[in-house]
């Protein structure tokens, strides 16, 4: 009953915020989002998942489809409500998420399991994400749910079924799903090790989980091929190109293209210090920010590096624990999710998908560090305390929706409505969001080239034939990247409309002479 009324209640506070958010002009389709809605509309035209934005229609080989297939479903249902009806798809994914957390720590007293998915739902983090056009909450909706039934899969040949699919939905939401399979494995080699001789009999199952895994994962690969042509090979709809991305580039910035020992250990020195970071702001809103405040009031500023660091080894404990008792919760699904992330960037957005696993496992951490008895009174204080800083969370959420971007992202969107009135069909932006220009301009973009070789920026401008430009503010992309390629040229083009802080600038016909010195 507790448990009907809890998530009765954080799914009525959903869509309170819900509301909010929907009413806000803000709600536009840029960078990921703008990606997505943009190969939705490729799925539509074409049939396969396609970088409509750009010239020549190639097949978009970055992000895994299953996400822009679900927003085609909703432009094929809802096109006038398009904006609407994304973000009430993640909120049901969001809500889908808490429920299954419910189920997930079902080892826990029904107290914990209720103060915990509260926690869940208030988190700044999960209700910013709940709310917005982007695949992060539906994953974390999938990853969760596999968890939940792995488990059970060994003696279940339905749920061993149906965990197939979800690992298959999983992986074809993010690339980074494909560390599921970690979980999956563990459960193969802890069966090997008990039933070697019986093992292929004894788990049919598990082995039933691969082949659907495998099927579902390779079906959209075959289908693109024979769609697109051949020397167009779609690096298995967004896998190995991502995960290419990930263990040789790095984070985004590292723009060189290149990898050394050197670089691996910084990498790795760096992402750690922001996992033991990480890690206590997600249980506990603004935990950086108050802690600071007191220690340096007391000047006892290195307590707070004592404290993010016994959360971490109790989250770390936890995890070990789990893998010792051999207990299906998770513990090598995160460790490997964490490896790769490692690889490339520790972040709020992309840690908070182990929200559920994470508070399992400190929860394990306390107690087998303090004893059951103590262990419960300091997790239930310490979801207390969550609670609290989730109530501030909520309240910066709701400031947050008129921040001072938003200004940024009216003038952006002024400009591209001024293009669609007045370029032609056929002319060629480049914008530092090319999809999201195609989408509200209706004409082909190019983006800015992610390099500080400005040589290399007007290469990009003569080679795909750019007449327009446009130079915003709305991130640090464009002057990292475009403004001092612009600087450079400036006599070679002419700036034609401005919006604040945005401006679009023509190419000259005399810019193809001249780029080059």
């Amino acid at each position: 009953m507790i448990g009907r009324i809890v998530l009765s209640t954080v799914l009525v506070f959903s869509f309170i915020y819900l509301g909010y958010n929907l009413m806000n002009e803000q709600n536009v389709f840029l960078a990921d989002s703008g990606v997505y809605a943009s190969v939705a509309r490729g799925i539509i035209k074409f049939g396969v998942p396609t970088d409509i934005y750009l010239p020549n229609n190639p097949p978009h080989i970055f992000y895994p489809p299953f996400f822009s297939y679900l927003w085609a479903i909703v432009l094929l249902i809802v096109p006038e409500f398009e904006h609407i009806a994304i973000r009430l798809l993640v909120l049901f994914f969001g809500s889908l998420t808490l429920l299954v957390t419910w189920f997930f720590l079902k080892d826990w007293n029904v107290y914990i399991r209720t103060l915990t998915v509260i926690n869940i739902a208030l988190n700044y983090y999960f209700l910013s994400l709940s709310t917005s056009p982007l695949s992060d909450i539906p994953y974390m909706f999938f990853s969760i749910l596999f968890i939940a039934l792995i488990k059970y899969a060994k003696t279940n040949r339905n749920v061993s079924i149906v965990s197939g699919v979800i690992l298959s939905f999983a992986t074809l939401t993010r690339s980074i799903g494909i560390t599921l399979l970690a979980e999956l494995f563990l459960l193969f080699l802890i069966c090997y090790a008990r039933e070697k001789k019986k093992f292929i009999k004894s788990n049919l199952n598990l082995i039933i989980i691969m082949v659907i895994f495998l099927s579902i994962n390779i079906i959209p690969t075959i289908y693109t091929q024979t769609n697109v042509t051949k020397n167009q090979f779609p690096n298995h709809m967004g896998l190995i190109h991502t995960y290419k991305e990930y263990f040789i580039y790095g984070e985004t910035l590292n723009i060189d293209n290149s990898i050394s020992l050197n670089k691996l250990i910084q990498r790795y020195k760096v992402n750690t210090f922001r996992l033991m970071s990480t890690v206590p702001t997600l249980f506990f809103y603004q935990y950086h920010e108050v802690l600071n405040n007191v220690f340096n009031f007391i000047g006892l500023s290195f307590l707070k590096k004592i404290i993010s660091l016994l959360i971490f080894l109790l989250v770390l404990i936890g995890i070990i624990q789990s893998l010792k008792e051999k207990v299906f919760n998770g513990a090598a699904y995160c460790l490997a999710y964490i490896f790769m992330l490692m690889n490339f960037e520790v972040a709020d957005r992309y840690m908070i998908v182990l929200l559920p696993l994470l508070y399992n496992f400190i929860f394990i951490g306390l107690s087998a560090s303090f004893g059951k008895r103590i262990g419960k009174i300091m997790i239930i204080s310490m979801l207390c305390i969550g609670l609290i800083s989730s109530s501030f969370g909520v309240i910066e959420f709701v400031k947050m929706q008129n921040n001072s971007n938003n200004n940024n992202t009216k003038s952006y969107l002024d400009v591209v409505l001024w293009l669609k009135n007045n370029a032609q069909k056929n002319e060629i932006v480049m914008t530092v969001y090319p999809e999201g220009n195609y989408l509200y301009s209706n004409l082909k973009s190019i983006g800015v080239p992610l390099t500080y070789n400005t040589t290399e920026v007007h290469k990009a401008i003569i080679n795909y034939n750019v007449t327009w430009i446009i130079e915003d503010s709305v991130n640090s992309f464009s002057e990292l990247f475009l403004t001092p390629a612009l600087k450079e040229k400036r006599e070679l083009i002419t700036q034609v409309y401005k919006k604040d802080n945005t401006t679009i600038y023509r190419v000259n016909n005399s810019f193809k002479n001249h780029a080059h010195p």
